[in-house]
């Protein structure tokens, strides 16, 4: 029995909901998906979280069933926007908890690889996997990327850890890793997918005009709940886990200047300025280490929380010192 499952995914602009399954009775419910912006018609950014519960509900009253008839909830666990995360988090341990409903934590960077049309329609059973570069906004003139091999129905392989960083640091990852495995004739092909190949990371627009991909499309592909119901189905998934030890995935521990690094920013703004240079090149925020000298710094991989302690705020984990995903 393919059991009723709920995903949730709320990103920086945006809050999708996806239902499918099997009902109680075993009847098949045909996939629901919704989103807060096409459906309730809301602008993004806190409006898009606001109507979360909204949009769950509107999705059990199209399929006619009753919340309990949920036997999994999904969601995507970053990383993303820090508040959008936690919400998502907090919503789905206030569903699951009382029914005592397992979840299942799912990353955003590989639910991109449902995005590629190759997940659901292989143009070959060829046993090659495809290498998905996945990249997306996180503010701040930098971008979260990772790299997965991938097979059709099964879960994304991680060849490249999650990582934040300037588009620049990205897009030579991508590059080198995409020409080492293309060599050694690991993959079959290299896809991309996510915000970070939007209008404001050039660097990586470039690498996709030079791998003959479009960096327009590949921006258009974004972690969805549909997504994150796809991709929670494939062989090797992470097992579902108990309400209780859910927890966002973040991968940057800073997103304010201190006030050096405001120093910083604000002398290369006014050097720009008096260079007649529209805007500065974008300062990197301040590492932990202070005699550690920035630029020697590379990109902050991702670091799994080794605690699951219910907090204040929907009883997700946070680390100490952490402000964003």
């Amino acid at each position: 029995m393919n059991s009723l499952s709920l995903a949730l995914s709320i990103e920086w602009d945006d809050c999708t909901v996806a239902l499918a399954g099997e009902d109680l009775s075993g009847a098949a419910i045909p996939e629901i998906a919704l989103g807060a912006r096409e459906r309730l018609g809301v602008q993004g950014g806190a409006q898009a979280s606001r109507d979360a519960l909204t949009l769950v509900r509107q999705a059990l009253a199209q399929a006619g069933q009753p919340l309990s008839a949920v036997q999994r909830f999904l969601v995507n666990t970053g990383p993303g926007a820090f508040t959008s995360l936690r919400i998502a988090v907090g919503l789905v341990q206030g569903l699951a908890l009382p029914r005592q409903r397992p979840v299942g934590a799912i990353g955003a960077l590989p639910a991109l690889a449902a995005t590629v049309p190759e997940w659901r329609f292989p143009l070959d059973e060829a046993s090659t996997p495809w290498l998905l570069c996945a990249a997306l906004d996180a503010r701040m003139h930098e971008c979260y990327y990772a790299a997965f091999l991938c097979r059709p129905g099964h879960w994304p392989e991680e060849v490249l850890a999650p990582a934040v960083g300037a588009a620049e640091q990205a897009a030579s990852a991508f590059a080198a890793l995409a020409d080492t495995l293309q060599a050694a004739g690991k993959i079959q092909a290299v896809h991309l997918a996510g915000s970070g190949f939007g209008p404001d990371f050039a660097a990586l627009r470039e690498w996709a005009m030079k791998t003959g991909q479009d960096a327009g499309l590949a921006a258009a592909r974004r972690p969805s709940a549909q997504a994150v119901l796809a991709v929670a189905g494939a062989r090797g998934a992470p097992a579902l886990q108990p309400a209780s030890t859910l927890c966002p995935l973040y991968v940057r521990d800073q997103v304010a200047l201190d006030r050096e690094g405001q120093r910083q920013l604000a002398a290369a703004r006014e050097a720009a300025r008096q260079a007649g240079v529209r805007q500065a090149a974008p300062i990197s925020p301040p590492v932990r280490d202070p005699e550690a000298h920035p630029a020697a710094i590379p990109p902050r991989h991702a670091e799994a929380s080794q605690t699951a302690q219910a907090g204040d705020h929907g009883g997700a984990c946070h680390q100490p010192g952490e402000h964003a995903g």
